[in-house]
C-alpha cells in the first residue's frame, strides 16, 4: 500500500534523473536545482504530508529524541561492561571538545591519550623545572627536551584554543553573508578566508603531533 504522507521526489517532480540534488548551503552559485528548493516546493504543495513526514520528526527529535537518546546512551554506557568505554577517562582532556561519555573511534582515542600523556608529565615534573636547572653543556639535550615539551604543552593548552576561536570567528562571519548574485565575490573570500585558516590549523596540528611522538622516548 502507497505511503499517503509519502512526498514526491525530485525525480518524481521531473527535477532529475537520479534523485540528486545539489544543496545551497555548500555550493550557493552552482546551477540547478537543490535541496533547499525541494523542502521550500513540499511545504507549499505538500503542506499536510510535510508536516506529517519532516516538520513533525524533526520537532519531536530536537525536543524529546535528543534528550531521550543522550540518558539511554549514558545509563549504557555506565552499565553494561561492553560499553563502559569511561574506563579510559578521556573527559576534559580536548578543552575544545564537549565529550562526556560513551564511545571514541580509536584514532581519536590514540590522538588523546599522546596529548594527555605529554600534560599529565609537563605538569607533574618539567613545569617545576627552570632553565636554570640545565646549565652546563652537560645538560643541553635535557633543555632541548625541556624546551620542546614546553612549547608542545602550550600549543595543547593555550596556542589550539585560541586559533579554534579565531576559527569559529571567521566561519561565523562567513556563514553570516547571504550568498546573493550580488556580493558573490564577498561571500567567496570569506570562505576562503575561513578555509585557509582551517586548513593551516589542520596542517599545525599534524606537526605538533609528529612532535609530540619524537618527545615520546623522553617522557618519563
Amino acid at each position: 500500500m502507497r505511503n499517503p504522507f509519502r512526498l514526491p521526489s525530485p525525480k518524481e517532480l521531473g527535477w532529475t534523473q537520479h534523485n540528486s540534488l545539489r544543496l545551497e548551503f555548500f555550493s550557493p552559485y552552482q546551477e540547478g536545482r537543490s535541496w533547499e528548493e525541494w523542502h521550500t516546493h513540499c511545504k507549499q504543495h505538500y503542506p499536510v504530508r510535510y508536516w506529517v513526514t519532516k516538520t513533525l520528526p524533526r520537532w519531536w527529535y530536537r525536543k524529546i529524541g535528543v534528550r531521550f537518546e543522550t540518558c539511554t546512551a549514558w545509563l549504557l554506557d555506565h552499565l553494561l561492561p561492553s560499553r563502559r568505554h569511561h574506563i579510559l577517562d578521556l573527559r576534559g582532556i580536548d578543552q575544545i571538545s564537549e565529550y562526556k561519555h560513551g564511545y571514541l573511534d580509536p584514532s581519536t582515542v590514540l590522538w588523546l591519550v599522546g596529548w594527555y600523556c605529554l600534560v599529565q608529565w609537563w605538569e607533574s615534573r618539567e613545569s617545576t623545572l627552570t632553565v636554570e636547572y640545565f646549565s652546563g653543556p652537560e645538560m643541553a639535550s635535557m633543555l632541548k627536551v625541556h624546551l620542546e615539551a614546553k612549547d608542545l604543552y602550550e600549543y595543547w593548552t593555550v596556542t589550539r584554543i585560541e586559533r579554534s576561536k579565531e576559527g569559529d570567528a571567521r566561519a561565523a562571519a562567513f556563514h553570516a553573508i547571504k550568498p546573493t548574485p550580488e556580493n558573490r565575490s564577498h561571500y567567496e573570500a570569506a570562505r576562503a578566508h575561513w578555509l585557509s585558516y582551517f586548513q593551516e590549523s589542520e596542517k599545525i596540528e599534524d606537526e605538533m603531533w609528529s612532535r609530540l611522538a619524537a618527545l615520546r622516548p623522553h617522557m618519563w
